[in-house]
Formats: C-alpha cells, sequence, structure tokens
C-alpha cells in the first residue's frame, strides 16, 4: 500500500492538494483543483472494475473535487 500511495503522490499534480495523515489510520484527503490530470486518477480509482481501493477505502466526497479516503494501517502493515 505505501508503494501505491508514494506512486499516487507523484502522479498528483500540486502536492499541496494530497493531504495523508495519521498514524494507525491515514487520512488520505485529494483534492483534484479542478485539474483533469487529478480528475483522471479520481476517475480511475472509482474504476471498480479496475481498482478495489475506492470499495474499501472510500469516505466521502465534496462538491468540487475534494475526495477522502480512510486506511487503516493494521490491514497491511504489522
Amino acid at each position: 500500500m505505501l508503494e501505491f500511495l508514494d506512486f499516487l503522490c507523484e502522479e498528483w499534480h500540486w502536492s499541496n492538494y494530497f493531504v495523508l495523515k495519521g498514524k494507525n489510520v491515514l487520512r488520505l484527503e485529494l483534492h483534484t483543483g479542478g485539474w483533469s490530470g487529478n480528475e483522471d486518477i479520481i476517475e480511475e480509482l472509482h474504476s471498480t472494475n479496475k481498482h478495489m481501493f475506492w470499495l474499501f477505502h472510500w469516505q466521502k466526497s465534496k462538491r468540487g473535487g475534494h475526495y477522502y479516503f480512510k486506511i487503516n494501517r493494521k490491514n497491511y502493515w504489522k
């Protein structure tokens, strides 16, 4: 999962719109800023045919391109 989050961060345009915080439970905030590349990434994450990330971690979305995810570390790291 860390590799995936690192990759996501590298691909995300405007690093200050990629927020990852927390210790045991990671809170990931993705804000597209209207950037089409960021919106393409969100579309890929949302595509349940390709990724289970959205299904397991999505918490909420807010109008204007704001997406919130919760990742429980105990599911991935010992």
